[in-house]
C-alpha cells in the first residue's frame, strides 16, 4: 500500500506574524528534521511541499500501518514542543495530516491521490486541527 502523507503546521502565519520569519524558518527546520527523523525507512520520502506544507510518501503493508505512521509523525513533531502560544488550544507547534492511502495493485496518477490526500487535511482542519484523517483510495469504485 502506497500512501501519501499531507502535513501542515498549524496556524503557522501565526506563528511567523508573533515570532519572526527567522524563528519560523528555525521551526520549519525543526520539523523537517523530526519528519527526516520518523520516516527514516529508504522506502520513505518526505519533503517540503509548499511554505509550512510537507508531503511524506511512505509504503506500509496495510491502511492501519498508514494510520499509526501519521499519528507517530503527528506525536513526534507535538514533541517538540516548540513554543506557539498563538496555536489555539495548544501552547506549541503542531500538524494536521491528511493521509491517502492507495490500495495494493491499483494504478492511478498520484496526483488524484495527493488530491484526497489534501481533502483529508481539510477535514482535519475543519475537526479542530493536530489530527490525522485518513481516507482508502480504490480508483477502482471512484466517480469518473
Amino acid at each position: 500500500m502506497v500512501n501519501f502523507f499531507y502535513i501542515d503546521i498549524d496556524h503557522f502565519k501565526k506563528y511567523n506574524d508573533n515570532y519572526g520569519h527567522d524563528d519560523g524558518d528555525g521551526a520549519l527546520k525543526q520539523v523537517a528534521q523530526q519528519l527526516k527523523t520518523t520516516t527514516k525507512r529508504a522506502s520513505d520520502l518526505s519533503f517540503r511541499f509548499g511554505g509550512e506544507e510537507f508531503l511524506v510518501v511512505a509504503p506500509t503493508a496495510t491502511a492501519k500501518d498508514a494510520y499509526q505512521l501519521a499519528e507517530r509523525i503527528r506525536v513526534d513533531i507535538e514533541q517538540l514542543d516548540i513554543v506557539h502560544a498563538f496555536n489555539g488550544e495548544s501552547a506549541c507547534i503542531t500538524v494536521s495530516i491528511g493521509l491517502c492511502s492507495l490500495l495494493p495493485g491499483q494504478h492511478v496518477r498520484s496526483v488524484k491521490v495527493l488530491k484526497q490526500a489534501d481533502i483529508q487535511l481539510y477535514n482535519a482542519k475543519k475537526k479542530g486541527r493536530n489530527r490525522v484523517c485518513q481516507r482508502v483510495y480504490d480508483p477502482a469504485i471512484e466517480q469518473p
